[in-house]
């Protein structure tokens, strides 16, 4: 079985699929310290392995990396970012595949958002229908996962989501 890592938030408003790259602190034009949506073709072949950083060794994220890495999480519409301290930002009001989200706090190094709470059926149809899905059934809890059957390009998929970060794992693809 193939399976594919997107993180689908990036591209939503453009139904383009979006394939996770690893980022490269040192790079200029990359996030530091996550994973950065870029819309592409899904790959064929799993991509190599990011290479990481130990978290005590990574530097704070400043406001733009911190937005960059939130809108590749799906949330949208930030309103109110700013610095807590040296470990974090908070963000006073956001949304999040079509639902209201309030005082969100960040963690400045990873860019997650520590205290988020995972996507609800509503807000995973939403990201799925934005990202090019279809037919979209099936939906089911999965250990920390959830569960999906959808539809893109005349194929059914098998999906895999992890709720609590929006990102899609498609065991199985084109069965």
């Amino acid at each position: 079985m193939r399976s594919t890592l997107l993180a689908l938030a990036a591209s939503a408003a453009l139904a383009i699929p979006t394939v996770a790259q690893p980022v490269n602190p040192s790079d200029p034009n990359s996030a530091a310290g996550g994973v950065m949506a870029q819309a592409g073709p899904t790959p064929t072949a799993p991509a190599a392995a990011p290479t990481t950083t130990p978290t005590s060794a990574r530097q704070p994220m400043g406001e733009a990396a911190i937005r960059d890495r939130l809108r590749a999480m799906g949330y949208t519409d930030l309103d109110g970012v700013e610095r807590h301290g040296e470990a974090g930002f908070r963000v006073r009001e956001a949304r999040r595949w079509g639902e209201r989200v309030e005082h969100l706090a960040v963690d400045a190094t990873t860019g997650e958002v520590t205290n988020a709470r995972p996507m609800d059926e509503r807000q995973i149809r939403t990201m799925l229908r934005e990202t090019g899905w279809t037919n979209i059934r099936d939906i089911r809890p999965d250990g920390n996962h959830v569960r999906v059957r959808a539809e893109r390009n005349n194929r059914e998929h098998d999906l895999r989501i992890d709720p609590r970060v929006g990102i899609l794992d498609q065991p199985g693809a084109g069965r």
